[in-house]
Protein backbone atom coordinates (compact mmCIF):
# COMPACT_ATOMS: atom_id res chain seq x y z
CA UNK A 1 0.00 0.00 0.00
CA UNK A 2 1.04 3.89 -0.91
CA UNK A 3 2.34 6.34 1.18
CA UNK A 4 -1.18 8.60 1.79
CA UNK A 5 -0.10 12.57 0.75
CA UNK A 6 -1.04 13.40 4.77
CA UNK A 7 -0.86 12.41 8.21
CA UNK A 8 -3.90 10.25 9.04
CA UNK A 9 -3.56 9.37 12.16
CA UNK A 10 -6.47 9.27 14.82
CA UNK A 11 -5.17 12.01 17.08
CA UNK A 12 -8.92 13.07 17.37
CA UNK A 13 -10.32 9.30 18.25
CA UNK A 14 -9.64 7.69 21.34
CA UNK A 15 -7.62 4.15 19.80
CA UNK A 16 -9.67 1.18 19.73
CA UNK A 17 -13.27 3.17 19.79
CA UNK A 18 -15.39 1.26 16.74
CA UNK A 19 -16.49 3.85 13.82
CA UNK A 20 -19.56 5.39 13.76
CA UNK A 21 -22.07 4.13 11.28
CA UNK A 22 -23.40 6.76 8.79
CA UNK A 23 -26.62 6.78 10.42
CA UNK A 24 -24.85 7.49 13.46
CA UNK A 25 -23.17 10.52 12.39
CA UNK A 26 -26.78 11.76 10.63
CA UNK A 27 -27.78 11.68 13.77
CA UNK A 28 -25.07 13.60 15.50
CA UNK A 29 -25.25 16.14 12.93
CA UNK A 30 -29.13 16.63 12.82
CA UNK A 31 -28.79 16.87 16.52
CA UNK A 32 -25.59 19.79 16.38
CA UNK A 33 -28.38 21.66 13.85
CA UNK A 34 -31.01 21.75 16.05
CA UNK A 35 -28.94 23.02 18.81
CA UNK A 36 -27.03 25.53 17.11
CA UNK A 37 -30.34 26.63 15.11
CA UNK A 38 -33.76 26.40 17.56
CA UNK A 39 -35.44 28.39 16.08
CA UNK A 40 -36.42 29.83 12.55
CA UNK A 41 -33.98 31.88 10.83
CA UNK A 42 -33.99 34.29 8.14
CA UNK A 43 -31.99 34.23 4.81
CA UNK A 44 -31.60 36.13 1.93
CA UNK A 45 -30.35 35.43 -1.31
CA UNK A 46 -30.81 34.72 -5.26
CA UNK A 47 -33.03 32.09 -6.19
CA UNK A 48 -31.32 29.10 -8.24
CA UNK A 49 -31.98 25.78 -9.77
CA UNK A 50 -36.02 26.21 -8.79
CA UNK A 51 -38.04 23.38 -9.83
CA UNK A 52 -41.77 22.23 -8.56
CA UNK A 53 -42.75 18.67 -8.37
CA UNK A 54 -45.67 17.58 -6.46
CA UNK A 55 -47.04 20.89 -5.56
CA UNK A 56 -43.61 21.35 -3.59
CA UNK A 57 -41.22 23.77 -4.50
CA UNK A 58 -37.39 23.08 -4.42
CA UNK A 59 -34.55 25.27 -5.09
CA UNK A 60 -31.27 27.02 -3.75
CA UNK A 61 -30.71 30.27 -2.44
CA UNK A 62 -27.45 31.33 -2.77
CA UNK A 63 -24.94 34.81 -2.40
CA UNK A 64 -21.62 36.03 -3.83
CA UNK A 65 -19.98 33.03 -1.77
CA UNK A 66 -22.20 30.67 -1.15
CA UNK A 67 -25.38 28.58 -1.75
CA UNK A 68 -27.65 26.26 0.31
CA UNK A 69 -30.68 23.92 -0.57
CA UNK A 70 -34.05 24.60 0.43
CA UNK A 71 -37.13 22.70 0.24
CA UNK A 72 -40.74 24.26 0.51
CA UNK A 73 -43.89 22.16 1.32
CA UNK A 74 -46.57 22.12 -0.66
CA UNK A 75 -48.62 23.01 2.28
CA UNK A 76 -46.74 26.08 3.18
CA UNK A 77 -47.02 26.86 -0.51
CA UNK A 78 -50.78 26.77 -0.48
CA UNK A 79 -50.62 28.72 2.41
CA UNK A 80 -49.62 31.60 0.49
CA UNK A 81 -46.42 32.15 -1.15
CA UNK A 82 -46.09 34.50 -4.10
CA UNK A 83 -44.60 32.34 -6.88
CA UNK A 84 -40.64 32.66 -7.26
CA UNK A 85 -38.41 32.21 -10.56
CA UNK A 86 -34.81 32.29 -10.86
CA UNK A 87 -32.93 35.04 -10.01
CA UNK A 88 -35.51 36.39 -7.85
CA UNK A 89 -33.53 37.70 -4.65
CA UNK A 90 -35.80 36.96 -1.68
CA UNK A 91 -35.82 36.45 1.96
CA UNK A 92 -37.17 32.99 3.42
CA UNK A 93 -38.15 31.86 7.02
CA UNK A 94 -37.20 28.64 7.76
CA UNK A 95 -35.50 25.90 9.76
CA UNK A 96 -32.01 24.77 9.38
CA UNK A 97 -32.09 20.74 8.77
CA UNK A 98 -30.11 17.91 8.04
CA UNK A 99 -31.98 15.31 5.95
CA UNK A 100 -29.71 12.07 6.73
CA UNK A 101 -31.32 9.86 3.17
CA UNK A 102 -29.28 12.39 1.19
CA UNK A 103 -26.19 13.28 3.58
CA UNK A 104 -27.72 17.13 2.99
CA UNK A 105 -27.98 19.87 4.92
CA UNK A 106 -31.03 22.01 3.81
CA UNK A 107 -33.57 24.80 4.75
CA UNK A 108 -37.02 23.87 5.07
CA UNK A 109 -38.99 26.91 4.46
CA UNK A 110 -42.25 28.23 5.85
CA UNK A 111 -42.39 31.79 4.41
CA UNK A 112 -40.84 33.72 1.58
Amino acid sequence: MSQLPFDWSPHAAQVGTPPLTVSAICQQISAALSKSFPDAVFIQGEVVSFAERRGHWYFKLRDQESSIDCVMWASDVRAGAKPITDGDAIVVRGIVSHWARQGRTQIRVQKL
